[in-house]
């Protein structure tokens, strides 16, 4: 409350200073006219322009910084908002020998009162961190092992956790492990640490407010979380303006799932509010006011392609196209006697990601290439499934030697196959296929399958945007106009007979899409019991024009006299930009695509992250630049617009020689394309 005093008091000072500037000259003596002239040169100064109001005004109570009084010698605390001091999270992360990082601990404040009161150990293995997740891989040297993962945030009570999505899902992805170099993990545990966290934070964000991120504070593999203070937001700190009951309701909506409802609840709130109806009542119909309101039907339409249905994900293999409704699968790796051995197992792992199995219509395989044994499995927590195996039949389990001589003395291709694996994809998320082969001599292994899916267009059932609800329940408000897709059903509170034709809802799914009516804007007439008279205020306004001087100021609040001093100033200088410096700081070209670590096609896998800072000391002309960072421009006010143009005209550029091709695989010489 002590900030809404201070601005009240702020407001009430600029108003009192405003209203003698502008007096009639012969109702105010000389003097005190020449003083209110003076006050109100001092207020344009210090508020006199967009910069200074911003920089004097509005970034005081919207942030940690003090407002100053006019002569800039006393500061006080205007802040709006909650102080962003609160930690909600905090993080342990710990380097693994194999150059992964475990995520040992998650710490949390669920509630925002400023104390933790959740704890977790899940011990997270990440081979590779992107801006939204990571990815865990079994194995290093095989892509076909790494699954990815999202982090969330638990409705309700906001607990931090996972979810498995595409690699296609995710987003800045790069390498930590061994195999994209040495203790990489331990060399860059700053910016390791800072993704997760804010990886974290931008999830929780995602379900409520409370949870924005104003600051992270980093030692080590150690992060903490901060965001708003919960203390200072805390509905105990608002009993007084709101009470106890309406300030939990409030915390208690879901005002960004349910749009509707904050205007409702608006509405529900203001018939408690004297102030409120003081000010909307007018003078023309005092007592009563308008309302407007709309109801809209809204029309979609699910439109897909293949890509939203099922994608490759990672390992060996691939999936394209055949035709409109048909997809080729590739099981393994295409090719002849890439390996070879003395009855030696090899397996090759190919991952998928179903996005909509209900659009699945069958999946089969159709051929399969192999030398000497082959069999085929799905892999999932509940443990192997068996899907086909060649070329007798027999040989089942994933992990026996084959029922027999591993030398068969031949090349397998069989074709004219149908071999049901729909059931593999009846279930959204990642589907793990595992093609084993008993090699003797030379040898290679693969299958061919198809996948028949249903792309076609489908309107979806119609959605009513109501926010006309409250006032038709509300005894006291009435119906006066009704607009329904332009045509006029109600005037002035009686329905005027007209019947609007079927309107046109838009074209979906290549038709026009008719309905009744589209939208409806409606009037209410709702009942106020609340006028205002504004004779105090100018009583109170003459009185402070008759009793203010060059140095003093009285008024009679509530029959209380009170007094006060004014006091001049020269101004304060407010700089036209903030002063930034940028720099850069190498890494290793670790970043993580579908076919790995990106270095991996470059002799010097050496690339820059680019940084911004805000210049610090007194004159602001310190670059606080970080560790390792070389200063590419000292504090200044910068203008990237042209390298921001330059990058956005490369990608459109790059966009342009994009090519589509018929998606059909090139086989090896020799070699058959299949069914």
């Amino acid at each position: 409350m002590k900030h809404l005093v201070a601005i009240a008091a702020l407001v009430a000072w600029l108003s009192c200073a405003s209203m003698i500037a502008v007096g009639e000259e012969q109702d105010i003596p000389e003097e005190q006219r020449k003083a209110a002239e003076l006050m109100a040169e001092t207020v344009n100064s210090r508020m006199g322009d967009a910069q200074s109001i911003t920089s004097n005004a509005i970034v005081p109570l919207t942030s940690d910084r003090k407002m100053t009084t006019y002569d800039g010698e006393t500061e006080f605390d205007a802040n709006l908002f909650c102080q962003g001091a609160n930690t909600f999270a905090d993080v342990m992360l710990s380097p693994l020998s194999n150059g992964n990082i475990s995520i040992q601990t998650i710490r949390q404040d669920t509630d925002m009162d400023g104390s933790i009161d959740s704890y977790q150990t899940p011990n997270w293995e990440a081979s590779a961190i992107c801006a939204n997740g990571f990815l865990h891989c079994t194995d290093s040297n095989d892509t076909g092992t790494c699954k990815s993962y999202q982090w969330t945030a638990s409705e309700g009570n906001y607990l931090i956790g996972l979810t498995q999505t595409a690699m296609t899902k995710m987003g800045g992805c790069y390498c930590i492990n061994n195999q994209c170099g040495s203790d990489l993990a331990t060399k860059n545990m700053e910016t390791i640490t800072q993704d997760i966290a804010t990886g974290m934070a931008a999830a929780l964000a995602e379900k409520h407010t409370f949870f924005t991120l104003t600051n992270i504070k980093i030692d080590g593999f150690y992060a903490e979380l901060q965001g708003a203070d919960g203390a200072s937001c805390n509905p105990a700190s608002a009993d007084s303006v709101l009470g106890t009951e309406e300030v939990a309701k409030i915390e208690g909506s879901d005002y960004v799932n349910n749009p509707s409802a904050l205007k409702n609840d608006g509405f529900a709130a203001q018939e408690n509010s004297p102030l409120y109806e003081q000010l909307s009542a007018t003078a023309k119909d005092e007592g009563f006011e308008n309302r407007v309101c709309r109801i809209q039907r809204v029309v979609e339409e699910d439109r897909v392609s293949s890509r939203d249905i099922i994608s490759f994900d990672s390992g060996s293999g691939a999936i394209y196209e055949l035709d409109y409704d048909t997809l080729r699968v590739v099981l393994g790796r295409i090719g002849n006697n890439y390996w070879s051995g003395n009855c030696v197992y090899k397996t090759l792992t190919t991952n998928f990601f179903v996005h909509r199995p209900d659009r699945i219509k069958s999946a089969k395989i159709k051929r399969s290439v192999f030398d000497d044994w082959i069999q085929i499995h799905t892999v999932s927590d509940a443990g192997y499934e068996h899907v086909w195996n060649g070329p007798y039949g027999t040989w089942t389990s994933p992990t026996a030697g084959v029922p027999g001589n591993c030398e068969l003395k031949t090349s397998w291709d069989k074709s004219g196959l149908s071999i049901d694996f729909e059931s593999a994809l009846a279930t959204e998320g990642q589907v793990e296929f595992r093609v084993r082969v008993a090699v003797a001599g030379s040898g290679e292994g693969y299958a061919l399958g198809e996948i028949d899916y249903d792309t076609s267009c489908r309107v979806l059932p119609d959605q009513i945007i109501d926010t006309c609800g409250h006032y038709k329940n509300n005894d006291k408000c009435t119906l006066v106009e009704e607009s329904v897709d332009g045509v006029k059903t109600f005037l002035n509170g009686f329905p005027t007979g007209l019947v609007p034709l079927p309107t046109s809802a838009g074209k979906f799914c290549g038709e026009e899409q008719e309905r009744d009516w589209v939208e409806k804007e409606r009037v209410y007439r709702c009942e106020s019991s609340y006028t205002y008279d504004f004779e105090e205020g100018f009583e109170r306004m003459e009185y402070v024009k008759e009793n203010s001087s060059m140095d003093s100021w009285q008024d009679n609040i509530s029959g209380s006299p009170s007094s006060g001093s004014f006091t001049s100033y020269s101004g304060l200088d407010a700089r036209a930009c903030t002063m930034t410096c940028k720099t850069r700081k190498p890494r290793v070209m670790n970043d993580m695509t579908l076919s790995g670590p990106t270095g991996e096609n470059h002799k010097e896998p050496v690339t820059y992250d680019f940084f911004y800072h805000q210049c610090t000391g007194s004159n602001f002309d310190v670059c606080p630049a970080g560790e390792g960072e070389e200063v590419l421009k000292s504090c200044q006010c910068l203008n990237e617009f042209a390298e921001a143009t330059s990058m956005m005209q490369s990608l459109r550029l790059a966009g342009q020689d994009l090519i589509c091709t018929n998606g059909e695989s090139k086989m090896p010489d020799g070699e058959d394309k299949g069914e």
